[in-house]
């Protein structure tokens, strides 16, 4: 019996320890463990002091970096040694339990925070770029540049993918991501004890929370006001500007910087306290407002109070400019009244349209219109004429193209003349008028005479075109050597022509110096007017190199820009506005014949009475005008067409350029002529027809006359021609291109290959 009673005691003490291993082994687990790994020999003895002795070096070495950066004096021997071994354990512990804190709060694992969200509110990436250089201000990112979108295969791709996809962890709440670290521990620890149970949860939960995540979770900024989106990236930047200490960095960028909710508010406003020790310099405050625009939305003004105790910067959003008016697409043309006003269009000056008067009695007594042909130009050559005529001037029109100024023709106080002989003999007539009317209105001048005087104008329709073939008429059509006078002419007229009550109206291509005799005659052009498109070039000789370019549509009729010796209020250059001309092509010709009746020797094709033999001389010697004249070697066969009816009250269709008759200048120079007009006029036109054609380099090229290219032909005939010996050929200029006949260009080809030849 004791045996059995034994047995049983036996297997009653053995049960529990058999139940414990069995049913209790996550109690004893633990313990067992830490049985098991404590040392049982001399070789496990000697490894755990080895780590042990590892162990307490590194908290040595922890503790003393942190001694240093508390700034703590050390002590010496055993108690110096303690308190290091004392801090470094404070701070492994700290860091341990700090790091669970991390964990399990959601927050950042190590490093500064790469987004400014919370617990409950995702947030956007902290921008801690450096300020950038005010030299270069692409450094800085702007972050109203909109950044192109990525497809979802270039984000799986790309190399940059895992540190996007680390970005958009960090801008996730840390409930979010709480609950993502939480639920993967859990997650392991349920794989690792109920595998199964623990898969099944994870198919249903998984999907659920992440159609939670994406209905419920906002993304990006919107929910987030202004303030919250562009204030860390701000307050990043004006550290680094501001030269912000470390104690002042402390007080927090609430203190530093006001920024309002909705930056697009148009009563904003952005305060930015200002460092005492902040200088503000133009520089400095470069640089500042370079960060605020780089970093936030629009444009803002600033505004500087740094007097006092406490200096300020305060940003409020750029008034929105006014809308620039626009100007009509038609404008009617008017009268002024006052023969010395010429209307000619509307302008636009800052925020307002103004009517543009030419006043020809002031400094600007003679104006221009350029562009290129069909801008509209000789429409509006139409306005001096008719303003001139309805004030009792008498027009001189030289319009070699034969048919510019159609609507004018024919009509009291109208002479047109078309042929380059006619056009020279008017050219030299009206400088000759004026040089005696000058004369006239002298202290000596002749009282009869005095009152016979008359305003006139000259309109030139193509000044280019004119100075080209009066240069080709003078070399081959009259055979003449040398400079011609015409450009002299020119420079005479414009210097003494107000005071003679002699005025010119220009139209041209540009305002080149050369046309003009230089450049005090075409300071004397006061209007300068552009119609159309305009290149670089002859932007900056209308108006300077210096006045700003602008756009406007060229395409509406009459469209350009003017300027009239006025300053721009914004620089030192020439005040270029916008131009809109008047229209009055379709009422010329009632206009004109309502116009007063002219003298009746202008109409009659007869010079001025008050020229007189003296005033003859006078631009004989001054000029060499004398052969020009009538009577003279190279005088017009023609004069001009004179009307065959009055202007009054008398209407009808566009006249023709046969109506009247044509006057031919006597050995006087001023009595009407009998020779048949139809054989006077022709004898122009033929000579006009036998000039021989001129080519630019240009037009050399593209007929073929010069075997080259444009580029290669220009160099070989303006730069190397001269190397080699071989004459260039003269031409003839219209002020900007230099013409050449086909027996130039020829002969200088022919000279030119010898020379290649014998080289």
């Amino acid at each position: 019996m004791r045996s059995t009673t034994d047995h049983a005691m036996v297997h009653t003490i053995a049960s529990p320890l058999t139940t414990t291993a069995g049913h209790g082994s996550d109690i004893d687990r633990p313990t067992s463990w830490l049985i098991s790994v404590l040392p049982d020999s001399a070789a496990e003895l000697q490894l755990w002091g080895i780590c042990g002795v590892l162990v307490i070096a590194a908290l040595y070495g922890i503790g003393t970096r942190r001694v240093a950066a508390q700034g703590k004096k050390e002590r010496a021997g055993l108690d110096g040694a303690a308190d290091t071994l004392g801090e470094g354990l404070a701070a492994t512990a700290g860091g341990l339990l700090g790091g669970a804190w991390r964990f399990v709060a959601g927050q950042p694992l190590w490093g500064e925070p790469k987004t400014d969200s919370t617990y409950l509110r995702p947030g956007e990436r902290l921008d801690r770029a450096l300020a950038g250089d005010l030299a270069r201000p692409d450094t800085a990112m702007d972050v109203k540049t909109p950044q192109p979108r990525r497809s979802r295969t270039a984000f799986l791709t790309s190399p940059r993918a895992l540190t996007r996809m680390g970005e958009t962890w960090h801008r996730w709440p840390g409930a979010a991501r709480s609950a993502v670290r939480m639920g993967t521990v859990a997650a392991v620890a349920g794989l690792w004890r109920a595998p199964e149970w623990t898969a099944v949860i994870l198919v249903i939960t998984v999907p659920v929370a992440a159609a939670v995540a994406i209905l419920v979770v906002p993304r990006g900024s919107r929910s987030r006001n202004d303030a919250q989106t562009y204030g860390p990236g701000l307050w990043a930047a004006l550290i680094q500007v501001l030269r912000l200490s470390a104690e002042d960095q402390e007080r927090g960028e609430a203190y530093w910087m006001l920024l309002p909710a909705d930056l697009s508010d148009g009563d904003a406003r952005i305060v930015i306290r200002l460092p005492l020790q902040w200088l503000g310099a133009e520089k400095e405050r470069a640089l500042l407002a370079h960060i605020l625009h780089s970093r936030l939305p629009g444009e803002w003004v600033a505004s500087y109070t740094q007097r006092g105790r406490n200096p300020y910067v305060e940003f409020t959003p750029k008034p929105a400019p006014k809308p620039r008016p626009q100007l009509a697409t038609s404008v009617p043309w008017r009268s002024t009244g006052n023969p010395y006003k010429v209307f000619v269009g509307q302008a636009v000056e800052g925020d307002r349209i103004v009517d543009v008067v030419v006043a020809t009695e002031s400094e600007t007594p003679h104006w221009g219109v350029a562009g290129d042909t069909g801008a509209g130009k000789s429409s509006m050559l139409y306005i001096p004429v008719v303003h001139g005529r309805q004030n009792g001037w008498v027009v001189d029109i030289l319009d070699n193209k034969e048919n510019s100024m159609i609507e004018a023709e024919g009509h009291s106080g109208i002479r047109i003349h078309k042929t380059t002989r006619a056009c020279m003999g008017a050219f030299a007539e009206f400088m000759t008028s004026m040089i005696a009317a000058e004369k006239s209105l002298g202290l000596d001048g002749d009282p009869q005479l005095r009152t016979q005087l008359v305003p006139r104008l000259l309109v030139i329709d193509e000044l280019p075109t004119l100075i080209r073939f009066a240069y080709t008429w003078w070399k081959h059509g009259i055979k003449q050597k040398g400079t011609p006078p015409f450009i002299d002419w020119f420079t005479i007229i414009l210097m003494m022509g107000r005071s003679s009550d002699h005025r010119v109206v220009v139209g041209a291509q540009q305002f080149d110096n050369s046309l003009f005799g230089g450049t005090i005659g075409r300071k004397q052009i006061g209007t300068k007017i552009v119609i159309g498109k305009q290149d670089m070039v002859s932007w900056g000789v209308a108006y300077g190199q210096n006045a700003p370019r602008f756009g406007y549509d060229t395409t509406i009729k009459g469209r350009g820009a003017y300027a009239d010796n006025q300053t721009d209020p914004d620089g030192d250059y020439a005040w270029v506005r916008e131009f809109q001309a008047a229209y009055i092509t379709p009422h010329v010709q009632e206009l004109l014949t309502n116009a007063p009746q002219a003298p009746a020797w202008f109409d009659s094709g007869e010079m001025a009475p008050w020229i007189t033999p003296e005033a003859l001389a006078q631009a004989q010697e001054e000029a060499a005008a004398a052969n020009f004249l009538p009577g003279g070697k190279f005088a017009p066969l023609s004069r001009p067409v004179v009307p065959v009816r009055s202007n009054r009250g008398v209407g009808g269709g566009s006249p023709r350029s046969d109506l009247g008759t044509v006057l031919v200048g006597t050995g006087g120079g001023t009595k009407i002529g009998t020779a048949d007009p139809d054989t006077a006029l022709a004898a122009e036109q033929a000579e006009d027809a036998s000039l021989p054609d001129t080519f630019s380099v240009a037009d050399a090229c593209k007929e073929g006359i010069l075997p080259w290219r444009y580029e290669t032909a220009r160099k070989y005939l303006l730069q190397r021609s001269k190397d080699r010996g071989v004459a260039v050929p003269e031409g003839v200029t219209d002020g900007r291109v230099t013409y050449y006949t086909r027996a130039e260009l020829e002969t200088w080809l022919a000279a030119w290959n010898t020379a290649k030849a014998t080289a």
